[in-house]
């Protein structure tokens, strides 16, 4: 006859954070999954249209290059945007090269996507930095992959593998 296994009794609601865990628990450092994934799409989407962008108006006369740089390149672009001819790029440019931006227009997208790549980043930092603690049964403590026995009906019998990550 196969050993049972019998989870653990319900986490008591006395239980408070630094304190010892209760029997049968313990204490696990996990990143913050839903900050991750917010951050990851929010960075990816704003980074993309910055790719859009720079590769749609003419790099060579107007400071949107910076753009393809993630995080860091609106805000230099935005600083470079002073030093900007907007006419000589004007002038120089054509249609084939792409679209000169006027200053206003620039000042405005360029600051959209620094805050909306920023804030991604942040987003994406803070779940990897500022971990919660969770309790965990002690039977799921070890990570890997382990060979179990299976039993399925009254002749047949096996092995199965089982693994946590």
């Amino acid at each position: 006859m196969p050993e049972l296994y019998y989870p653990p009794a319900p986490v008591p609601p006395t239980y408070v954070e630094g304190e010892k865990p209760p029997a049968g628990y313990h204490e696990e450092k996990r990143f913050r999954r839903g900050l991750i994934t917010a951050g990851s799409i929010v960075l990816g989407v704003m980074y993309t249209i910055s790719l859009l962008v720079a590769s749609a108006q003419d790099t060579e006369h107007s400071p949107s290059g910076w753009l393809y740089f993630p995080v860091a390149g609106p805000w230099i672009a935005l600083g470079k945007l002073g030093s900007y001819d907007e006419a000589a790029c004007d002038r120089q440019s054509t249609s084939s090269s792409g679209v000169c931006p006027s200053k206003e227009g620039a000042r405005t997208g360029y600051t959209m996507l620094g805050l909306g790549q920023l804030t991604g980043f942040l987003l994406l930092a803070s779940g990897i930095v500022f971990q919660s603690t969770q309790l965990v049964p002690d039977a799921m403590a070890s990570n890997g992959i382990s060979v179990v026995p299976l039993y399925a009906g009254n002749t047949s019998a096996g092995l199965a593998v089982a693994g946590r990550f």
